[in-house]
């Protein structure tokens, strides 16, 4: 025993020195791997608070404290809670032996850095003399070692770079390592133009003002840029109401796998034809486009449902989006309800009780529209929920004037004109229908109360010449309703 472990000594002398029988083995068990799943979850998503956010003492908080905490890798300093490189450790601070292992994990990592190294690499450098390192401590060491070096790794999963990592990326690492990909991005000043990395992260951070990006490394500036992409809506990823310029930045996008490849080959020479950005007038006409098409493949889609409601709106013939001419509308809802028999447009209407004009409220009618969830309508879908809308809408219009039927109030009011108009050569019977709110009738009255006004003013006026001049004006908004008004008309009115 004793040749055996000086044998050992002698052959792994720089195994890390971690005292933790629940993972530190070959194979942990069943509940030790639940725990370390929910530690490496924590790690992400906790990251900055005390203790990673664990309250009591659950399984992976006997982990965190005699591995993570313990070794030093999650460490308190002026700046707060964060994860520190062991290769910054005093000789003192190293108690637990990771210096070497990150150190040689580091060179690895930068003698291959002209590829993606998979985390199985990794980990057989791990499990090789002198560091031996058990399988159970694999993950752990794993994502401590890149929260550790993030400013110089891209992670990938899949063959994908991911700008953030998520429960989804640490489910991957856990139950199968070789779908998991790091790679060292440590780029020298002399290897990288300064200037397209500053002006994209002027646009990272004007696009996304929580992104400070305090390291103007191509690393963060690449996660940056794919961040800003990966939020955007489903919709706006396929969508084809896309300018040229937004469809090429798009296009992109979706490929993008590697943030210095991206930002310094891949964005140029979506332009190289039209700029070359070694000029300082092309770079700027360079940056100006990427801008442009990020801006509008971010406010598209909430411009689409401004539209929507707009278009809506109009139908439901509500004055404006104030808060008073949303509220009427609620009230307008509620005194209709349950009113008919038509359960979508019943639907409908009891969704109007609650609309407040939000982007919540607007996609909520959109999915009862189109019978489909957010985040999985295509063009087809919007266009169906337009028609739709609008067709519930003039159901609900023709609904409130039968509300007395229930002993309801009517919050609109039927009305009808009828006329001939015979004047200066012309000739013509037009007519039609049309309804007014209860808020509407007050307007009614202060524009009769004016035109009375003007006519009691010049009593010379007579009666004659008073009603052709309305059936005038009647006239030209009959057409209007109609949807018949000429160029004149639309001249009239200016």
């Amino acid at each position: 025993s004793k040749l055996a472990s000086d044998i050992a000594d002698k052959k792994f002398s720089a195994s890390p020195k971690i005292s933790n029988e629940l993972v530190n083995r070959v194979k942990p068990s069943g509940t030790a791997n639940g725990a370390k799943n929910n530690l490496l979850k924590k790690m992400i998503k906790n990251r900055g608070k005390e203790r990673l956010g664990m309250e009591g003492y659950p399984a992976e908080a006997g982990i965190f404290k005699s591995l993570v905490e313990g070794s030093g890798l999650y460490f308190f300093s002026k700046d707060g809670w964060d994860f520190r490189s062991p290769e910054k450790f005093s000789k003192k601070e190293d108690k637990y032996k990771l210096k070497e292992l990150w150190k040689s994990t580091s060179k690895f990592l930068r003698d291959n850095d002209d590829r993606a190294v998979v985390l199985t690499e990794i980990y057989d450098l791990w499990r090789r003399e002198p560091f031996g390192v058990k399988d159970g401590l694999m993950s752990i060491l794993a994502i401590s070692y890149f929260l550790t070096n993030e400013n110089t790794l891209a992670f990938y999963r899949q063959e994908i770079f991911q700008s953030n990592i998520t429960d989804l990326d640490i489910e991957y690492l856990s139950k199968d390592p070789n779908t998991i990909k790091f790679r060292w991005l440590d780029l020298s000043e002399a290897d990288i133009s300064r200037e397209i990395l500053s002006n994209l992260a002027d646009i990272v951070r004007t696009i996304d003002p929580s992104n400070e990006l305090k390291n103007m490394e191509p690393i963060d500036v690449g996660k940056g840029l794919i961040s800003i992409y990966w939020k955007i809506d489903n919709w706006t990823k396929g969508t084809f109401h896309l300018s040229n310029n937004a469809r090429k930045i798009r296009d992109l996008f979706k490929r993008a796998n590697d943030p210095y490849k991206f930002i310094f080959d891949d964005l140029p020479s979506l332009y190289n034809e039209e700029f070359n950005v070694s000029k300082e007038e092309d770079l700027k006409k360079f940056i100006a486009k990427v801008q442009e098409g990020l801006i509008e493949l971010v406010n598209l889609y909430s411009e689409k449902l401004e539209e929507i409601k707009t278009l809506l709106l109009k139908e439901l013939q509500v004055p404006g989006k104030s808060t008073e001419a949303l509220f009427d509308l609620r009230e307008r809802a509620v005194n209709v309800i349950s009113l008919g028999d038509d359960f979508k447009n019943e639907a409908f209407i009891r969704r109007l009780t609650q609309f407040d004009g939000s982007e919540t409220s607007i996609e909520g009618l959109i999915t009862l529209a189109t019978g489909k969830a957010k985040g999985k309508w295509i063009d087809a879908d919007l266009d169906k929920a337009i028609v739709e809308l609008a067709r519930n809408a003039q159901l609900f219009n023709n609904s409130e004037t039968f509300a007395h039927l229930k002993n309801r109030k009517n919050k609109r009011h039927p009305m009808a004109l009828a006329m001939t108009y015979n004047l200066n050569g012309e000739s013509e019977t037009i007519s039609g229908e049309y309804n007014i709110s209860d808020n509407e009738t007050k307007e009614v009255e202060k524009i009769v109360s004016k035109i009375e006004n003007l006519v009691l003013r010049k009593n010379n006026i007579s009666t004659n010449v008073v009603l052709a001049s309305l059936s005038q004006i009647g006239k030209k908004h009959l057409n209007k309703l109609n949807g018949n008004a000429n160029n004149n008309d639309k001249d009239n009115e200016k």
